[in-house]
């Protein structure tokens, strides 16, 4: 089983948590801005096809101390980033906080995409693009005081944009 973090606007936790135990999904426990939730990979599907709530689904890769930008880019580095994404992929990342160490976002957000595609230079000798409108891989990264939680995004676009604007 994989654990799983479905965000939600504040104050609609205990309705999200409701929802995704109706969707069979197990050990759902309500957090501050969403449920964690431990699931197989078609049951985080199943939450992004079928919650009317959840704005969006996070795998949680890794969790780490970050008092600097240096620390940040030193814990982005211990994942295995190549096992997630390739060189042909592009990506974008999203930072935020809750009293975070790293206030400017938009920094926090370049020493991780940094990171990433350093390592992966490193390894293969190319590089994933960045694409902030249309990416391949969506990397949320989150802080609360010095803990930075580093998640993929299953959702893409956040869900609530679920055929908003199609061509048809």
């Amino acid at each position: 089983m994989i654990t799983f973090f479905a965000a939600v606007a504040q104050g609609l936790e205990e309705l999200l948590a409701a929802e995704l135990k109706g969707l069979g999904l197990e050990s759902v426990s309500v957090e501050r801005g969403g449920c964690v939730f431990t699931s197989d990979l078609s049951g985080a599907y199943r939450a992004c096809l079928w919650s009317r709530l959840a704005a969006r689904i996070l795998l949680p890769l890794a969790r780490f101390d970050a008092d600097d930008d240096d620390a940040l880019y030193a814990g982005t580095q211990t994942i295995a980033w190549s096992d997630h994404l390739s060189a042909e992929h592009s990506l974008a990342v999203a930072f935020s906080g809750i009293r975070p160490r790293l206030t400017h976002s938009r920094f926090a957000e370049q020493r991780i995409k940094d990171a990433i595609v350093d390592q992966m230079r490193d390894a293969q000798g190319l590089r994933p693009s960045v694409d902030l409108r249309n990416p391949d891989i969506r990397i949320q990264a989150h802080q609360t005081e010095r803990q930075v939680t580093l998640s993929l995004d299953l959702s893409g676009d956040p869900l609530h944009r679920r055929g908003y604007r199609e061509a048809g």
